[in-house]
């Protein structure tokens, strides 16, 4: 038979226990002293059936725990070794897994923040009254929750547009509260969506009695009450009216407000949070809001396609994707200073972000040239019409420049096909001419294959 044995090491002092070799053994082998025999066989003989079991386990766990190994046949080796030291090893691995399940239980360790916090929001369903009946607005809560906070293949919502163009960094999720407190850690309870009623009269507002902006402070009070409970507010809150807004209203701290039509356009709600977190209005040409590369520009009647929730499918333009750093690792600033001298830049698109190695240093997201004039810097990406900004609207595969400022309305500029350049006259208000030209430019297509878009920009400055 096999049998494991350690026997009792006296090492600095302390009574260690160190594993021998396993052995082949005759059980004729071991002697056993003749007093604790007699005792054995009384205990047998004084106890019950039950009694006489638990004994004999433990006579024979200590029979294999402390044998007495100067009796060992040295016969043990090959495979049985190997096998009873596995064996033992597996018990000690056993013993320790369970040792650290037990610590854990004991003294939790506390919960991991995040690396990135999550940003909370609460959409808000308004209620007034009209005449005798309660009026709502005309779409469901499961409705403004997928809007809202829907995640998921092929959907297209303000939480997945914000946590796939930021690639985690801007976790964008519904409004939590603590509902119960147990021994170990809260009960958390999500709560995308509330209702409340305020008390103002549809045909009052109807007839101009009451103005937009009471609504807002009416809605807002009651709001905070129905929070009253709560430790916080959510950091942004979406407030759909049932009457019919001129326009969607967004307040620079926390609410923004809407009607059942607006809050059915994820775009307004994605706006909605860049006001919120400090972004300002897109602009093209004399319109401060006809950039529609990205949001925080107004989406014009003649670009709404068959599928609209492809319309929402896109990020930010270059001043704004700069300003929110979502892309810090990969922003690239040049200076021109040298008559002549070309900087050669290559631009991986926004969609392909994370597909960039980190071994490679020569890639970048979106480039930044100082100005020293007042018209502002400029900004330079590859707006790829792929993946997460499937459904930008301008400058489609082309590298855009766009000029702004971080506390400015961004313009866009000019998109740039291969070969083509832009100007820019008494660059740094020196007399120079600041060019930009689009040298090369790679679409993959072909989506089996393991290549990103490219597009390749020389920057140099000349003298008029």
């Amino acid at each position: 038979m096999t049998v494991l044995c350690h026997r009792n090491v006296k090492a600095k002092g302390t009574l260690q226990r160190e594993r021998s070799s396993p052995r082949i053994l005759d059980i004729a082998h071991f002697e056993v002293n003749l007093t604790k025999r007699l005792q054995i066989s009384t205990m047998f003989l004084t106890t019950s059936s039950a009694a006489r079991g638990v004994i004999f386990v433990i006579m024979t766990l200590n029979f294999f725990v402390t044998c007495d190994v100067s009796h060992l046949d040295a016969r043990g080796r090959g495979s049985v070794q190997e096998k009873a030291l596995q064996l033992d090893d597996s018990l000690d691995t056993t013993r320790q897994l369970r040792e650290k399940r037990l610590m854990q239980r004991l003294f939790p360790e506390p919960d991991q923040t995040e690396e990135y916090p999550l940003h909370t929001a609460q959409v808000v369903r308004v209620s007034m009254n009209d005449f005798d009946e309660t009026f709502e607005p005309d779409i469901s809560p499961e409705k403004l929750e997928e809007l809202s906070f829907g995640m998921g293949r092929g959907v297209v919502s303000t939480a997945s547009i914000l946590n796939g163009c930021s690639y985690g960094k801007f976790r964008f999720g519904e409004f939590q509260v603590t509902t119960e407190r147990t021994y170990r850690k809260p009960i958390i309870e999500k709560v995308p969506v509330t209702n409340i009623k305020i008390e103002a009269e549809v045909q009052d507002f109807y007839k101009g009695l009451i103005s937009e902006s009471d609504l807002f402070e009416l809605a807002k009070k009651e709001f905070v009450l129905l929070h009253t409970n709560y430790t916080s507010l959510p950091e942004f809150v979406f407030m759909v009216f049932p009457v019919l807004i001129d326009k969607p209203v967004y307040e620079d701290e926390r609410y923004s407000f809407f009607d059942s039509d607006y809050i059915t356009d994820v775009g307004n709600m994605v706006r909605a949070v860049g006001h919120q977190i400090g972004l300002t209005e897109s602009g093209e040409g004399n319109y401060t809001d006809a950039d529609v590369t990205g949001h925080m520009g107004w989406r014009m009647e003649d670009e709404v396609p068959s599928k609209e929730k492809v319309v929402n499918k896109k990020c930010f333009n270059a001043v704004k994707s700069w300003q929110l750093g979502w892309y810090s690792d990969r922003h690239k600033t040049v200076r021109p200073r040298r008559m002549g001298q070309k900087y050669e830049v290559e631009l991986v698109p926004v969609a392909q972000y994370s597909e960039i190695k980190p071994d490679d240093e020569e890639a970048s997201v979106i480039v930044k040239i100082p100005n020293l004039n007042s018209l502002g810097d400029l900004f330079i990406f590859f707006n790829s019409k792929r993946g997460i900004n499937a459904g930008t609207n301008q400058f489609l595969n082309m590298v855009g420049i766009y000029r702004g400022g971080s506390n400015s309305t961004s313009y866009a500029l000019a998109g740039l096909n291969v070969g083509e350049s832009y100007t820019v006259e008494n660059f740094n208000n020196d007399g120079t001419v600041l060019t930009i030209t689009c040298s090369s430019l790679f679409i993959n297509y072909f989506l089996a294959l393991p290549l990103t878009d490219l597009a390749k920009i020389l920057v140099s400055v000349s003298i008029n």
